[in-house]
């Protein structure tokens, strides 16, 4: 008989192999089926010949495909037991082996002792797509059954089921928790910062204040002005003459302050200043002497604001001189005023975005006190029209009250 198994395919058919078995392809094996049961079937029809029977062509022809295995092994039965199958169906061959009269041929599904025949599965015949393997071992493992895990009980499950054996199931370790104490002690910090800001006031504290000012110590040639004005220089070593627009400017101040005329052919004489330091430390730098430096080395620092009634103007500072009026001593600077703000943009950005025309070296020039001044401002490219707007240097109030004084590279 042929065999199948997982490993590969063998065949012992008459027709090719010559009844010898041996190992061939699948291909090989489903075109052999056909021939495998040959030998068998013909040592049946010798057998039934030399009894003196005669085998029917429609029993002859009779489909000799081999039986598929069934998927399940079945149980071990006792055949040795008087009644029982085997032993019918063995008395019956001794019957047929010393009877002189021909036994009933099967007919139907019957094998002749009234037993019916096992029906075929629904596994694949030989030359279907499907391979005859043998599944019996998987198919057992499938069914067998798979204990489940024990299940974990809680110590109020355990104390309900009384036949259970209680566990010792150890308590789960309380949670630790983390509290923000960095957090909080930034917010303390900050707390006591406002507080210490709000009780300081030199008003109730009875010392002076120029006790409570930082000492600095004003540069060579600088001049103190009060207030935390500071002249620094360079400076013009001589009085110089001032001609054009420049000129012409401090002339009509001159006229405004002394209340006179002065003819055509005047021109004011004076020593200009480069430099003033403001109250919250910043350092005002002129046009003047930023223009001869390199550019690598200019701080861009003459756009200053000036705070007035309702509005806040942008000017450009070129110089810093002293005019006497009155017999006092007066220091102004000479500036050029930048263009008012949009006021679309400025209203869109709820008074914050400053935005006006960049200023032209032919914009008029005027003379202001420098008192006026409140701080530096940066003047920021806006846009391709021209156009610049305002920046504001951060911690400035907080700069003015520390007495924090700006690094003067210069010096």
């Amino acid at each position: 008989m042929a065999s199948h198994p997982k490993s590969g395919y063998f065949c012992d058919c008459a027709e090719y192999c010559n009844s010898v078995r041996q190992p061939v392809s699948r291909s090989t094996w489903y075109t052999h089926a056909p021939y495998r049961n040959l030998s068998t079937l013909h040592s049946f029809n010798d057998y039934a010949a030399g009894l003196g029977l005669s085998i029917d062509g429609d029993l002859a022809n009779t489909d000799t495909r081999p039986l598929k295995k069934r998927r399940l092994a079945s149980p071990v039965k006792p055949d040795s037991l008087p009644g029982s199958q085997s032993s019918q169906r063995s008395e019956g061959l001794a019957r047929m082996e010393h009877s002189d009269d021909p036994p009933e041929l099967p007919v139907g599904d019957s094998d002749g002792f009234g037993q019916s025949l096992p029906e075929e599965d629904d596994v694949p015949d030989p030359g279907s797509l499907a391979d005859p393997l043998d599944e019996n071992e998987d198919m057992q493992d499938m069914h067998e059954p798979t204990s489940l895990p024990s299940p974990i009980l809680s110590p109020q499950q355990l104390d309900n089921q009384t036949d259970a054996p209680r566990q010792n199931i150890p308590p789960a370790p309380p949670r630790p928790i983390h509290e923000p104490l960095s957090a909080v002690e930034d917010i303390r910090t900050a707390q006591l910062f406002i507080r210490a800001l709000e009780g300081a006031s030199l008003d109730d504290s009875g010392l002076d204040a120029e006790i409570l000012s930082p000492s600095q110590n004003s540069p060579r040639g600088a001049e103190d002005l009060g207030g935390g004005y500071v002249l620094k220089r360079a400076k013009d070593e001589y009085n110089q003459i001032i001609r054009g627009a420049q000129g012409d400017a401090i002339k009509d101040y001159l006229e405004a302050v002394h209340g006179e005329e002065y003819p055509d052919a005047f021109r004011p004489s004076l020593q200009r200043w480069a430099r003033l330091q403001l109250p919250n430390g910043q350092i005002v730098r002129g046009a003047w002497k930023e223009k001869q430096k390199a550019l690598n080395k200019i701080r861009m620092a003459r756009n200053v604001r000036i705070p007035s009634p309702g509005k806040n103007l942008m000017e450009k500072s070129n110089f810093f001189f002293q005019t006497e009026i009155e017999d006092e001593t007066v220091t102004v600077a000479l500036i050029q005023r930048y263009s008012g703000p949009d006021e679309n943009l400025l209203d869109m950005s709820s008074k914050v975005l400053w935005v006006c025309d960049a200023l032209d070296e032919e914009a008029p020039m005027e003379v202001i006190e420098v008192e006026s001044i409140s701080s530096v401002v940066g003047m920021v490219p806006f846009d391709d029209a021209g156009r610049v707007f305002v920046v504001h240097k951060l911690g400035l109030e907080l700069t003015g009250m520390s007495g924090t004084v700006e690094k003067d590279i210069d010096e």
